[in-house]
């Protein structure tokens, strides 16, 4: 597939969008002569396990990021919603380092990389720096791979390779060579279309075969649909489509190039459907025969893939960070992040960064179990800015808790020092009736005095008192009959360090 030298919407620069010369399968001719002799799974979710596999270079640098891949999921999802198939991340994340898989300049170089590391009975996904100079391709018998430049959250690359993985061609079949599988006829679009075009999909067939030059022919479809059946991709609910390279939509998501058909007849092509080379920005939908065509694939050729697992509920809400939070100076050379815990996650994205903006160079990426995070040991007096993402295998589209910020100090003992943990700061009843008595208690090492101050939703302090606390256990109660229901926090701090819980008044 030929002749992307700049994707406007992303700046990717390969030479092609899209590898896979990837003709109508024998499979799929004998689909489309009888679609309704194929079980589909009824309008049921089918979930596809999916083995992601992360290439870097010898040395381990240059790995496409967690963050990319959860946002990489969440478009996948996104676009694959309307056909019924999701797909999830099938056990770890696999890490590998090999400079000559991760950048690799021929087909067969990934499809050696695939045979070394594929995973049975998962649809296998490879993040790489340059997969021979395209945007990503599908080997029918090994797996996908994608660039990480064409694998931002506005791209569709992923969706296409696996619309191809799950049997179906580009709707412009035929033409991705010209007139000619080698690209030795050129076509004028002012002129009507011949009747068939020719192609070559050698590497791109079911098995691999290595010293055979497969040529195929596809007729040109026509506007009419009259040959839709035997034309192009054998879809008659995709509209003929002639153009095999990188092109924009205009308003109404069509193409600025008129095409003429076989008979003459003017038309340009659909720049919705994901599976042809309208840029991204155009493309959101499978048409219901593509839909049709993947599922029946599915369960008539892939069963490895169907999922019988109970897929784990979606993510729906977004962290509350805890500590520290407000720009709050923490004493020591590290600082202990913590966060309640968001029903459905088992895993939490944290990133730590010396800029508000999260810049890539200078942010940290960690993924954690866990509901805290200590920190590797930090400069001294520097503002840090953190935030959280939590996700599971099956949910990533949730975004980021809010930007907290704190200021290391390594001369400072740090409040959660003196009082052991947060977790030690006990906070009862919770939630607590308005008019009850709030009781707080702290188990403290040493004398403490500070502020403690409640504040409302909307970050206003309503109440404010001194407290002492002694080495040992100590008890305080809080009158709530003033307070209305709802959601406000308890911060405790002595002007340099503090501690944050959360209260909840019914």
């Amino acid at each position: 597939c030929f002749s992307l030298v700049v994707n406007g919407q992303t700046g990717h620069s390969f030479d092609h969008f899209c590898g896979s010369h990837q003709g109508r399968s024998v499979w799929l001719k004998k689909y489309q002569a009888t679609p309704q002799a194929y079980a589909k799974g009824g309008d049921t979710t089918v979930y596809i396990p999916m083995t992601i596999h992360i290439l870097g270079t010898d040395s381990g640098s240059g790995y496409y990021s967690v963050r990319s891949l959860l946002d990489a999921m969440c478009t996948l999802n996104t676009t694959f919603e309307q056909t019924g198939l999701q797909f999830y991340i099938a056990g770890e994340i696999l890490y590998h380092n090999n400079t000559a898989y991760y950048v690799h300049s021929t087909v067969l170089e990934g499809a050696e990389m695939m045979f070394e590391y594929n995973v049975p009975n998962t649809l296998n996904t490879y993040f790489v720096s340059d997969p021979a100079g395209n945007c990503g391709y599908n080997l029918p018998y090994a797996g996908i791979a994608n660039a990480k430049s064409c694998s931002g959250p506005d791209d569709i690359t992923w969706s296409h390779e696996v619309g191809h993985a799950l049997s179906l061609p580009h709707p412009f079949l035929g033409w991705e060579g010209g007139v000619s599988y080698d690209g030795s006829v050129d076509h004028n679009f002012n002129n009507p279309a011949p009747d068939f075009v020719t192609y070559d999909y050698t590497f791109f067939q079911d098995t691999l075969i290595l010293d055979t030059l497969i040529i195929d022919t596809a007729f040109v479809e026509l506007v009419d649909r009259s040959n839709c059946d035997v034309a192009a991709d054998g879809f008659c609910d995709t509209d003929s489509d002639y153009l095999a390279q990188r092109w924009s939509c205009n308003s109404d998501d069509v193409s600025p190039i008129t095409q003429r058909d076989p008979d003459g007849v003017s038309f340009r092509s659909d720049g919705s459907l994901v599976m042809n080379y309208a840029n991204d920005a155009c493309q959101d939908r499978f048409s219901l025969e593509q839909t049709g065509a993947m599922r029946a694939f599915l369960y008539d050729e892939r069963t490895s893939w169907v999922s019988t697992a109970t897929p784990l509920a979606p993510i729906l809400s977004e962290v509350t960070v805890i500590a520290p939070v407000e720009g709050v100076t923490v004493g020591g050379q590290t600082a202990t992040l913590t966060w309640e815990a968001v029903a459905n996650a088992t895993q939490y994205l944290v990133q730590i960064s010396r800029l508000s903006s999260f810049s890539s160079a200078v942010t940290e990426t960690y993924v954690t179990a866990s509901t805290s995070f200590e920190t590797e040991e930090l400069l001294d007096d520097r503002t840090y800015y953190w935030r959280v993402r939590p996700f599971n295998a099956y949910s990533t589209c949730q975004d980021f808790s809010e930007r907290e910020s704190f200021v290391i100090d390594h001369d400072l003992v740090n409040l959660a020092n003196s009082i052991h943990t947060l977790a030690s700061w006990t906070i009862r009843p919770q939630p607590v009736s308005s008019g009850q008595l709030l009781e707080l208690v702290w188990q403290l090492t040493d004398r403490w005095q500070g502020e403690l101050q409640i504040i409302n939703s909307l970050g206003q302090v309503i109440d404010q008192q001194t407290v002492y606390l002694q080495a040992g256990r100590n008890t305080k109660t809080i009158a709530t009959h003033q307070l209305a229901a709802g959601l406000y926090f308890l911060r405790l701090s002595n002007g340099s360090t503090q501690a944050v819980r959360k209260i909840v008044v019914e």
